[in-house]
């Protein structure tokens, strides 16, 4: 027999969705590719910034700059040559150029081939060499290049110290690896608006990316950070131990 009465149609509770996949935090790294700004450039950008802004860009020491040049310098067009001090005091600073010379089947040696004398109190050069060799001068030119460069632009040996790991310094960030390069970096408010002010901040001032990756927060994920965390601050603690210890060796203080 049918009944007139409609039949009741079965009905389950519709499944909660949740739309958001809950994150532990980031993995952040970097790159860079030839970035370069002067101090002042920098300093207005970082301006620009909520968690930046109290970065404070100092001036450039130009001597510093030429320290560091003289070490990093190494022409290879032609001939091969770097710099190193000859000598130094309060008033000038003696840069030899350095040429690699076969002396024989078995033996080379460097050579100077060159000489630089910086003033100290104008910081600036006083004799850029005398050489009439073509190849030499090249080389020559090049350091000069060098050390304008360096005297005037700050590269990524300022922004990584200064900027990156400063600010995730200040994120409590964890290096994953022993020698650095991948940190991560805990979920926050105030994290996750540093983080997208290092990522807004590289994009703008380019050369250099600033990389990141949320990580979700599941079981496998907090065994493996939760590990790193551990062994990062028994290394933080193990390193202020030496230095506590160090300390108490001196009487003095």
């Amino acid at each position: 027999i049918l009944s007139d009465k409609p039949k009741e149609v079965e009905t389950k509770a519709s499944p909660t969705v949740s739309k958001v996949i809950p994150t532990c935090g980031f993995l952040t790294w970097w790159e860079f590719k030839g970035a370069e700004i002067s101090p002042a450039d920098l300093q207005a950008e970082l301006l620009n910034y909520e968690t930046l802004k109290s970065i404070v860009v100092p001036s450039i020491n130009k001597l510093s700059a030429l320290t560091q040049c003289i070490r990093e310098f190494r022409f290879s067009k032609d001939i091969r040559v770097r710099s190193e001090v000859a000598s130094q005091d309060e008033k000038e600073l003696n840069i030899n150029l350095l040429e690699r010379v076969k002396v024989d089947k078995k033996r080379v040696e460097w050579h100077r081939c060159e000489n630089l004398v910086f003033d100290v109190d104008a910081e600036s050069f006083l004799s850029k060499g005398e050489s009439i060799k073509e190849s030499v001068n090249k080389a020559r030119d090049s350091f000069v290049s060098t050390y304008d460069k360096k005297s005037t632009l700050l590269d990524h040996n300022y922004i990584r110290p200064n900027i990156f790991q400063r600010m995730l310094n200040q994120c409590g960030a964890i290096s994953l690896r022993n020698r650095g390069g991948i940190y991560f970096v805990p979920d926050s408010p105030e994290n996750n608006k540093a983080i997208i002010d290092l990522s807004n901040f590289a994009d703008k001032v380019g050369g250099m990316e600033f990389l990141v990756c949320s990580m979700q927060a599941d079981s496998h994920t907090k065994k493996s950070i939760g590990s790193q965390v551990k062994k990062s601050l028994e290394g933080r603690l193990n390193d202020l131990s030496e230095t506590l210890s160090n300390w108490k060796k001196k009487t003095r203080n």
